[in-house]
């Protein structure tokens, strides 16, 4: 049984949260954020749970998938290391259709500058360094891949065209 879910993965700054709420809201979607889910589930900020370790957060992260994992007509936006645990994948992958926003080295860099993210510190060094290390799993897992690179108005157009052929063509 195909699941009605679109699942955004991407780097962080990619627009996967600004984005997939718009998106959801156009199309009359459900929309859930992994990190709000948990900071809302853990009573904890993100950086507070990084505080306590990184694999602090990535069990609440892996906590958000499961719960995730049983929606339907849900557009979520994940966090953009979610991808480093395979079982957060395959929960996702049984979830729905994971749709992977990319934009370039570059312009994530730009995008990001001054603000306060856990992993990144502040350093462009440390996000290429993560654009290294999950670039390829973004690859593996997205079953398409949309680019972000132009207006947040022609990625939103993008995003809905694709989803609503999506549906169309998964009716249940």
């Amino acid at each position: 049984m195909v699941k009605h879910n679109i699942i955004l993965i991407g780097m962080p700054g990619v627009g996967k949260t600004t984005l997939g709420r718009l998106v959801a809201q156009q199309m009359e979607l459900s929309f859930v954020d992994l990190d709000e889910w948990i900071e809302q589930h853990s009573h904890h900020d993100i950086p507070s749970l990084f505080a306590r370790g990184e694999t602090c957060f990535r069990d609440w992260e892996s906590k958000a998938c499961q719960q995730v994992s049983t929606y339907e007509y849900t557009l979520v936006a994940t966090g953009g290391g979610v991808v480093l645990r395979a079982q957060n994948m395959t929960l996702l992958q049984r979830a729905g259709h994971i749709l992977w926003l990319y934009r370039p080295l570059y312009q994530l860099m730009r995008t990001l500058q001054g603000e306060n993210r856990p992993l990144l510190q502040g350093s462009k060094t440390r996000l290429r360094t993560l654009y290294k290390e999950r670039y390829e799993l973004y690859r593996q897992y997205g079953d398409a891949c949309i680019c972000n690179t132009k207006t947040e108005q022609q990625t939103i157009d993008k995003m809905t065209c694709y989803i609503q052929h999506y549906f169309a063509a998964n009716k249940p």
